[in-house]
């Protein structure tokens, strides 16, 4: 589990996620709101799936175009809201079959809401073989 985390607030502007994942090299953000509860996430893949969708509508300035429709948009428009989550308890296992049995590839790990962690299949892959 990570527990060096980036996070973003619910009503932060989009625009903010292209330098986080470029200049963290993180693939997915977990987004709290005010008081630290985690509230959604979102992955690369979704903010890029949102980037260039937005050029599909062949605007003359595309990369203008797409800059300022993520500044006028917020975290919240973006994020996946309903989102698996683990506690610091749980056992790899679960980490394990909830991610072989869903798309996404990171789970946040909550403790009475709060997000204190995130665990990547990278994460598990890490782990396996550091234990060899």
């Amino acid at each position: 589990m990570s527990t060096d985390l980036v996070t973003l607030n619910e009503e932060d502007s989009a625009d903010q996620l292209a330098v986080i994942f470029k200049n963290r090299k993180i693939h997915h953000l977990p987004v709290i709101d005010n008081e630290g509860q985690l509230v959604g996430i979102i992955s690369q893949t979704d903010y890029e799936r949102i980037r260039y969708g937005a050029s599909l509508f062949r605007h003359p300035d595309v990369e203008s175009y797409n800059e300022a429709l993520l500044r006028s948009l917020r975290v919240v428009d973006l994020m996946t809201k309903d989102v698996q989550v683990l506690r610091p308890t749980d056992r790899l296992a679960q980490a394990y079959q909830l991610l072989k049995n869903n798309t996404f590839r990171a789970i946040p790990i909550v403790e009475k809401g709060k997000l204190v962690g995130i665990v990547s299949a990278l994460d598990l892959l890490n782990h396996c073989f550091q234990n060899q």
